[in-house]
């Protein structure tokens, strides 16, 4: 930031923006003359007092034309700095002098994968908020000033990992809410009473309507070890090809009877549906011991949303009122398993 003299008083540089290539306009219901009021504050409140303590510091941008609207650097109120070749700590230690010594409205210290950290500063004629903020390098604001170290290698597989599942929490909670939404539609069936499979006499017949019991067990865990053993193509809902979603739920039920997990099996569909022999190709089924809460033992659990799509993707959602009425009711046994573990029927 340079010093330009005016009728013999020294002011500091009015900061612009490569955002600014009109220079200063009229916008957002202020005449240029405002946003040069608001720039003078600016400078004089806290960008000049930074360069006097911190005289490597640079104005990365100013004042900017109208984009969204909603930013006070389009109102002349705010400007980022950062520190060539600075390091994060040196940057950290400017963020704090600002809030510790200076009037200010907004201080944001900021971290990015595709550039060096900046700090986004801000000061206005009203009141002031005096707020606060960090941006780690997973774009998620924290209140107060850190230091953001960005995670490789092993942590950062971990970070993505817990990320991918929170996700799968966040789309089965959607999933639940389109559910409910949709209890007033007419049922869609996977199965009928007359399959042979039945070896209790029990009806088959399976709807995705209906309040699921939410308390069968969770086995996200298992479903994701069975997404790390091959490339499954989830967006083909087709049994024959390899790695196709009717394959991914045979393993997934193989994986939790392996576990000693018994009462997984798969879900039954009619032959007039198309199904991976005589099975759907997103849900398995869980059969259990006591009566679910309404009295039933079945309860059907999807674990490929938007199968057959481009959006398809893994998951532990319940679907569908439980059914059954006998604790001893299996669908598809282990026993129809051969010793390579392929289904055989």
């Amino acid at each position: 930031m340079s010093i330009i003299h005016d009728i013999g008083v020294d002011i500091p540089a009015i900061p612009l923006s490569a955002l600014a290539k009109r220079g200063i306009t009229p916008q957002l219901g202020l005449l240029p003359d405002d946003v040069l009021y608001n720039l003078s504050l600016l400078c004089a409140n806290i960008l000049a007092p930074v360069k006097a303590e911190y005289p490597g510091i640079v104005v990365l941008s100013g004042f900017r034309q109208v984009n969204t609207g909603i930013s006070q650097h389009e109102k002349g109120e705010a400007a980022d700095i950062h520190i060539p070749s600075g390091t994060p700590t040196q940057l950290c230690a400017v963020a704090d002098f600002i809030v510790k010594t200076l009037q200010f409205d907004q201080v944001i210290l900021n971290f990015s994968t595709r550039r060096s950290p900046w700090i986004h500063v801000s000061f206005t004629s009203g009141p002031l908020r005096r707020e606060v903020l960090t941006r780690d390098f997973d774009d998620t604001f924290h209140s107060g000033l850190l230091l953001s170290v960005e995670k490789t290698g092993e942590d950062r597989a971990a970070a993505e990992r817990a990320q991918a599942a929170y996700m799968i929490k966040i789309n089965a909670e959607l999933s639940r809410l389109a559910i409910r939404q949709a209890l007033l539609n007419p049922a869609t069936i996977y199965g009928d009473d007359t399959s042979t499979r039945n070896t209790t006499g029990v009806s088959e017949e399976v709807s995705d309507t209906g309040t699921p019991d939410f308390s069968v067990p969770n086995f996200i865990d298992v479903v994701l070890s069975v997404l790390a053993t091959a490339t499954w193509d989830l967006t083909n809902p087709i049994f024959d090809t390899l790695g196709a979603s009717g394959q991914f739920v045979e393993a997934v039920v193989k994986a939790l009877q392996d576990k000693g997990e018994t009462e997984w099996s798969l879900v039954p569909t009619p032959d007039t549906q198309s199904n991976a022999f005589a099975h759907a190709v997103d849900a398995i089924l869980y059969t259990s011991p006591t009566a679910l809460y309404n009295g039933r033992y079945g309860q059907v659990v999807q674990v490929v949303t938007n199968v057959g799509t481009a959006d398809a993707e893994i998951g532990w959602l319940p679907v569908g009122a439980p059914f059954g009425d006998a604790p001893a009711y299996v669908i598809v046994p282990t026993s129809y398993y051969n010793s390579a573990g392929k289904l055989i029927c």
